[in-house]
């Protein structure tokens, strides 16, 4: 029997799903405690249909157990254990996991929930090598996964794997999803006008493995273009830590704020102002904080070469401005430059 199947009746198309799972019931203990988990059978059956009289929300759902007449008994396959926790590490209740194998027979094909410590345990899992995929979310949520090698040739998180009489364990972190709305401006001596049709690529730093030549692929990296406005609007960004890189041949960053790379927390609305000023083949961008790397506005940057006779002294932005903390220089040679930071108030920071 198929997890999903269509049954037509009276005209109408009903879709049904079939859910069977074993249930590892704590009145033995749990695994890895109890070594015979497979303790009964739960079958859960979904009816959903369209037409006049549609279920929409509100599908037929039937649920009942199936226990042996006997006592338990080791029916063989391994055991399934799966974790869900937010961005802070803490257990996250409610988050659905879908998990699919279509290598075994049966077909495994089914959506779980995770309990108030934010574990599903499956016994009785039928052994398969790299083949349980996992899929993890929420309504609101982000998603975490596992991945196939034609997918990443070296995942960090592979298809699951699951032993005769072993435990399998996995873990996934989703949180609420955020906003991120970056902006594209002009230079400061402009006085930072809006630049629009800016290509940029916007990366995070979540790993999900490596290619075939061992290169680090990432969760999130996408190319982008600011619209007419100057903007590119984000609504459903997951808690990660982000760098934005001006791949447009034209421009140079000049400055951002808040400074690159922006952290972005769960449930989180965030706005990056990117100042761009015209390329340069050699340009050095500047970010001066104080010991806790806040940005510092009207610090002295100062810029020497004696043997070129290059000597060039710039502000830092302000506080509202794209380029709030930053000091950018272009039009440079291929050579060493002294840097010296001045801000009243604090030491001289020289490199």
């Amino acid at each position: 029997m198929q997890p999903i199947q269509q049954v037509p009746l009276g005209g109408i198309a009903f879709e049904v799903t079939t859910t069977i799972v074993y249930v590892d019931d704590p009145f033995d203990g749990k695994v890895p405690d109890d070594l015979v988990s497979t303790d009964y059978k739960r079958i859960r059956i979904k009816v959903v249909w369209e037409g006049a009289f549609a279920s929409r929300a509100r599908p037929v759902v039937l649920v009942t157990d199936i226990a042996p007449k006997g006592v338990e008994t080791n029916d063989g396959g391994g055991t399934i254990s799966l974790l869900v926790f937010n961005s802070d590490g803490s257990p996250l209740p409610g988050a659905d996991l879908h998990i699919v194998n279509s290598t075994v027979e049966p077909q495994v094909d089914l959506t779980v929930t995770s309990d108030s410590f934010g574990r599903v345990i499956l016994p009785g899992a039928l052994p398969a090598l790299e083949s349980y995929e996992i899929t993890v979310t929420k309504d609101g949520y982000s998603t975490d996964r596992t991945y196939s090698t034609s997918e990443v040739t070296n995942p960090t998180k592979p298809h699951m794997s699951v032993f005769e009489g072993q435990v399998s364990e996995a873990s996934f972190a989703i949180d609420q999803l955020s906003g991120l709305t970056i902006n594209t401006y002009g230079s400061r001596t402009a006085g930072f006008p809006v630049l629009a049709g800016v290509e940029l690529r916007v990366r995070g730093e979540k790993i999900i493995g490596t290619d075939a030549q061992e290169n680090l692929v990432y969760k999130f990296d996408k190319l982008i273009q600011t619209g007419t406005g100057g903007d590119y609007v984000y609504s459903d960004m997951e808690f990660d830590s982000y760098v934005v890189e001006v791949v447009d041949a034209d421009y140079d960053l000049a400055g951002s704020s808040p400074a690159l790379p922006v952290g972005l927390g769960p449930d989180e609305q965030l706005s990056l102002d990117l100042s761009l000023v015209v390329d340069s083949l050699n340009s050095l961008l500047v970010l001066m904080t104080n010991t806790e790397n806040l940005p510092l506005a009207s610090s002295s940057a100062r810029l020497v070469n004696t043997l070129l006779s290059y000597d060039e002294e710039m502000e830092s932005g302000n506080v509202g401005d794209p380029d709030f903390g930053h000091a950018f220089f272009g039009a440079l040679n291929a050579t060493n430059y002294e840097l010296t930071i001045n801000l009243t108030g604090y030491e001289e920071a020289t490199s």
